[in-house]
């Protein structure tokens, strides 16, 4: 996973694991991912049953629709949670919180050479669009727009999303285990000049993706789909190595410790919590796939409190 793609994973979920997208539609031939990114909890007084669920926050069929282990799970737990609140009043709330507070435009922000790149991606997309709409955004956050709006020009709603509606509609107790406002704080940690740099580096990364005919989306897609676990962590094991040898590493470094490092270890605490406090109810968690598979992960926390944890994968 390099940075692009990390933030990518982060972004999305704001809003709304790791070839192109017809490598992933030739390798996905189930109605559903290949395998589940599926943990059961066991011990420390746990009655019933307790999972671990890795989402996706996009929308594409091919990994949006459950895998029948993770439908089992889901559909027998008393209580559901995800990352934040993911109500229609929670998600109008997020807006205020992307917007830029500095009285600046992007455009006078990033500069006119980032500026004239930015309108060019976005024309990639839809010869009819310009940045005009962006220009009140935050720059982490428009830097991520020319990869995530093709997604969201789609109109499918994310898996977290999906979920929350089927929680809602059988009457699940629902809680998130963050504020958006922390969740969107991740990003905060980058000065202006850093989030400039950013964005130049997330247009270089479109520019060399297209020229390679790859997609970071496409191949976050396709290891969503393969459910492997291992993959996924070599993936940003060969991130942090990125990072440290990038032209930028203190940027890297903030956002790996706030995106993931700070954040897994503030949702893991809080599912600890959780538990001791209802070890008599049936819970599913369901929070991004990138938030299982490093060393310091939510498994990491579960496991040094005393839990079991088991991977059921299909």
């Amino acid at each position: 996973m390099n940075l692009h793609k990390l933030i990518l994973t982060t972004t999305l979920s704001a809003l709304s694991i790791l070839g192109t997208s017809a490598v992933v539609e030739a390798q996905n031939t189930k109605p559903h991912p290949d395998q589940a990114l599926l943990w059961k909890v066991t011990g420390k007084g746990l009655t019933k049953p307790v999972h671990l669920f890795g989402t996706i926050h996009l929308g594409d069929p091919s990994v949006s629709t459950l895998h029948p282990v993770a439908q089992k799970a889901f559909d027998a737990a008393e209580c559901f949670y995800t990352e934040i609140d993911l109500s229609k009043e929670s998600q109008l709330a997020i807006t205020p919180l992307i917007m830029r507070t500095d009285g600046k435009s992007l455009n006078e922000s990033i500069g006119k050479e980032l500026a004239s790149q930015f309108d060019a991606e976005l024309q990639r997309i839809n010869p009819q669009l310009t940045s005009a709409p962006f220009q009140t955004l935050k720059t982490w956050m428009a830097a991520s727009m020319p990869e995530l709006l093709p997604e969201q020009l789609k109109g499918l709603k994310a898996l977290d999303a999906k979920l929350w509606a089927a929680a809602t509609a059988s009457g699940k107790k629902i809680l998130a285990l963050e504020k958006a406002s922390s969740q969107i704080k991740a990003f905060e940690v980058l000065t202006e000049p850093e989030q400039v740099i950013y964005m130049k580096y997330s247009l270089e990364r479109l520019a060399q993706n297209r020229a390679e005919g790859v997609s970071d989306i496409a191949k976050l897609k396709a290891s969503y789909i393969k459910g492997d676990v291992a993959s996924i962590n070599q993936d940003i094991n060969r991130a942090l190595h990125e990072i440290a040898e990038g032209e930028h590493p203190e940027i890297g470094k903030k956002l790996w410790d706030s995106i993931l490092v700070k954040r897994d270890k503030s949702m893991g605490k809080t599912i600890i919590k959780t538990l001791q406090e209802n070890p008599t109810n049936s819970h599913f968690f369901a929070v991004g796939a990138a938030h299982y598979c490093t060393e310091t992960s939510i498994l990491f926390y579960l496991k040094e409190a005393g839990y079991t944890l088991t991977r059921i994968a299909e």
